[in-house]
């Protein structure tokens, strides 16, 4: 039986790995995914500089006429930085590997990214640095299938079904940069703070040290359930006084972060790239949005929608980063199905089926 329930678990899991490789091998380095690659190589230097993309000239990186805004203002504007404005915790944990495949460019074992012209061809480099982002992404549902059978038994292997009708939004989890850590440190907390684990804390910390902004703002829901969480945000204190001493601007983060804003046409992206429709978000808003009638009895799960809400939708429409949306849809549906009851009035239907 424990067999079974295993494999119950395991079956969309593999469906979810073997759609996300499927979408990756059309799928050249992302722009953002080259700068964490980039920062990840060259550490303890967080310099960024737009040259990336116009001197070293990666051919399928390179930016390329008919985008919605001025891009190359916009790569000034997010990536001529002296100090890249996210701390850089998740670059020196990917640092081994990328050290790794780094080492075997340089003796010829795989091209170099900029080698690459190819415009629908995953690099070699890109496949072995997106399997981590996957790994990340199984471990997060991992935990979140821990966490929700802790707290509602068997309901949590329904954590899969929000998945399942959006599925193309997979093709954001992949990627290799900030995101996939921060959504896993994310998880990891809420499964630690359920089992009253001090790590907790520790991992708090690891949180709000992968990615600033919705990083910081990932710590409200954990505050809802245990406000000493709080003190997680100390741990950005060497960071913040990094960037004073290489910037000489104690709100540099805030100067950088504002003339970004103007630059966003996101309104032209939701509506050209279709996101809505070609990704079953209605079905998934079908499924999940209800959790907000028990918002009493799950503040910080609502309190995670909204935040994830505002970053697929507010920040600059983008697959990558309404993705985000799997996580949460994972753990409130199951939520909102036991409050239901359905597993027990299924059973009766069925027995009185039986009994016919």
């Amino acid at each position: 039986m424990k067999r079974l329930k295993f494999l119950i678990w395991l079956f969309p899991l593999l469906i979810f790995v073997v759609t996300m490789y499927n979408q990756m091998i059309y799928v050249p380095m992302w722009q953002d995914e080259y700068v964490f690659y980039r920062i990840t190589s060259q550490l303890p230097n967080l310099e960024v500089t737009t040259d990336w993309f116009y001197v070293d000239n990666p051919k399928t990186l390179t930016p390329s006429d008919g985008f919605p805004v001025d891009r190359k203002e916009l790569f000034h504007i997010i990536y001529d930085m002296p100090i890249y404005m996210h701390s850089p915790l998740a670059n020196y944990i990917s640092y081994p590997i990328v050290r790794v495949v780094n080492l075997m460019a340089d003796n010829g074992t795989l091209p170099r990214i900029e080698n690459s012209n190819e415009l629908h061809v995953q690099e070699p480099i890109t496949l072995i640095l997106r399997l981590v982002s996957i790994v990340l992404f199984c471990l997060s549902m991992w935990l979140i299938y821990k966490l929700l059978k802790r707290k509602i038994g068997d309901y949590a292997y329904l954590y899969s079904i929000p998945i399942f009708v959006s599925i193309n939004l997979l093709g954001g989890i992949y990627n290799f940069y900030w995101d996939a850590f921060m959504l896993f440190f994310f998880v990891l907390t809420l499964y630690l703070m359920e089992r009253k684990s001090k790590w907790a804390y520790l991992t708090g910390c690891f949180l709000v040290n992968t990615k600033l902004v919705i990083g910081i703002a990932l710590l409200i829901p954990l505050i809802i359930k245990n406000k000493k969480m709080a003190f997680t945000l100390l741990s950005l204190i060497p960071f913040y006084i990094a960037t004073v001493v290489v910037t000489h601007d104690p709100l540099y983060l805030i100067h950088h972060l504002f003339p970004q804003t103007s630059q966003y046409s996101w309104m032209y992206m939701f509506w050209t790239n279709n996101i809505i429709w070609h990704n079953g978000l209605i079905l998934f808003a079908i499924l999940t949005i209800p959790i907000f009638y028990y918002a009493k009895k799950y503040p910080e799960y609502i309190a995670t929608f909204v935040i994830l809400l505002f970053y697929a939708f507010g920040l600059g429409v983008s697959l990558e980063k309404i993705s985000s949306l799997l996580y949460i849809g994972a753990l409130v549906f199951p939520l909102f199905i036991y409050e239901l009851k359905l597993f027990p009035k299924i059973k009766m239907a069925w027995n009185t089926v039986l009994a016919k």
